[in-house]
Order: structure tokens, then C-alpha cells, then sequence
């Protein structure tokens, strides 16, 4: 049932929802920039969190592609008030969940839990958002695993179709690399990177809240106001490349599987 409170959220993005699961919608705008979209669920005691930012993949610095992925993976690794293994422990004690990753052109922190939680569990997705310290430790476990799901993905057909057609087809712009970057640029990345990229593009202004489950939107709302509303600062803007159109040709790429991937 969490998995789908968290479907509804994302159509809540949107601006969408099916008929049959047609829920009244408050939205606001804080102060500070952040939007917040809540909808009351009382089918199940379940509320699901998605704060989403503006920004994955698509504006990783150019001679950096992944950066954003990589710093998404580590905010939750470490907060100014908990470290990595702490905060598992906590969403693990409550049966929850929570998630922090990088999309193309999203940056996304969410959680899922019982209603009665809600507020630990907004906590935990404002801090990861807000206050991650970014360990040295932990930003060479990310930097191995990341460098293994590359390694992984080289060795798999489709996974190299995929990122074949993509640079194919978008050239040098944000869309056309993979969203975990290349083993060159990942490393390269210092914590300084991974620093600057959070304070120059996680902010206020270009995220959007959705809270759905069975929360009153009064409830809700005062919760974001407390862990989100003191959130400051403006988004570097970054303009959109563009590929030229591509023309029709095939690529071949042989690998020695006996697989293909067309």
C-alpha cells in the first residue's frame, strides 16, 4: 500500500490523479520558494513524502558528468545530527523507508511510513536535504559502488544499447550522458565538488513537496513550515544545450556475450 501512496504523490506532481483516486489537493508556496501539494489519504495509516528539486543529471557540470548523481547518493549517509548507519536504524525502526537518488532531471528525497511517524520521517528527508556533512568514508564507499554499477552496466547488452542511442542522440548536452557518469569523472570527484554542487543548486526554490496519506493538510503543512520554511538561498540557473537533430545511422557496438541488443 506504501508503493502506492507513493504513485499517488508522483501523479500529485503532475497535476493528475485517475478518477477512481480523485483527492482534494492543497497547495501553498512558502516564503522561501519551496511548493508543497497535500492530499489526505485515510485508506490506509500510511503517509508518503516526495521532495523533489529541479535538477538531476541534466545539470551536472560539463566536465563532471554523474556529479549529481553522486551527491544524491550521499546526502543520506551522514546529517548534522545522525550519520549514515544511525539514520538506516531509525527508518528501519519504524518500518519505513527512506530514498535519496538523482533522476535526469530530478534530485529526489522521499520516505514512506506509518502516519504516526511523519514528522521523524520529514525530518529525515529535510536533513538529508539540508545538512548533509558528506563523510570521506562514506563518499569512497559511494565512489566503489558507484564505479561497480558502471563496471556492471558495461557488461550488460542493453544497458550499453541504451547509453549508445542516448549519446547517439543528444551528442555533447545534458541528456546525453548516464546519469551515474563516467569512471573518469567519478574518480575525479573530490567532497569539494560534491559540496559546492549541494550549496549551488539544492534550494528552496526549485523543489516541490507532494505529502499524501493520512495526514490532515493543516498537520502537514505546519510540518514542512517547521523542518523546510527556515531553508534559504536561490538555485544557480542553468541554461538548457540543446542537440542539433540527428540524423538516421546505425551504430554497431560488439561485446564478446552472446547476447544482443538491438
Amino acid at each position: 500500500m506504501s508503493a502506492r501512496c507513493m504513485l499517488l504523490s508522483a501523479l500529485l506532481l503532475l497535476g493528475w490523479v485517475p478518477h477512481a483516486q480523485a483527492l482534494e489537493t492543497h497547495r501553498h508556496r512558502l516564503p522561501n520558494g519551496l511548493r508543497v501539494v497535500v492530499a489526505e489519504q485515510k485508506t490506509v495509516p500510511i503517509v508518503a513524502i516526495n521532495c523533489l528539486i529541479d535538477g538531476g543529471a541534466r545539470i551536472d557540470p560539463r566536465p563532471q558528468p554523474g556529479l549529481a548523481s553522486f551527491t544524491a547518493d550521499l546526502l543520506d549517509e551522514g546529517t548534522r545530527d545522525a550519520t549514515g548507519p544511525e539514520i538506516a536504524r531509525e527508518i528501519d525502526s519504524l518500518g519505513g523507508s527512506l530514498y535519496v537518488g538523482a533522476s535526469q532531471d530530478w534530485t529526489l528525497a522521499s520516505a514512506s511510513l506509518l502516519a504516526r511517524d511523519f514528522r521523524t520521517g520529514l525530518k529525515l528527508v529535510a536533513n538529508s536535504l539540508r545538512f548533509p556533512t558528506f563523510p570521506a568514508d562514506e563518499i569512497e564507499r559511494i565512489r566503489r559502488e558507484t564505479l561497480g554499477a558502471i563496471q556492471a552496466s558495461d557488461e550488460n547488452p542493453a544497458s550499453v544499447a541504451s547509453r549508445t542511442f542516448r549519446a547517439a542522440l543528444f551528442g555533447d548536452t545534458p541528456y546525453g550522458h548516464p546519469i551515474i557518469g563516467s569512471p573518469e569523472a567519478v574518480r575525479g570527484f573530490t567532497r569539494s565538488d560534491v559540496v559546492k554542487f549541494h550549496q549551488k543548486n539544492l534550494k528552496p526554490d526549485k523543489t516541490i513537496c507532494a505529502i499524501v496519506g493520512d495526514i490532515s493538510p493543516e498537520i502537514a503543512l505546519a510540518a514542512v513550515k517547521e523542518f523546510l520554511g527556515d531553508w534559504s538561498g536561490v538555485a544557480a540557473e542553468h541554461g538548457a544545450r540543446l542537440p542539433a537533430p540527428a540524423s538516421a545511422r546505425s551504430i554497431a557496438v560488439f561485446q564478446p556475450t552472446s547476447q544482443a541488443s538491438i
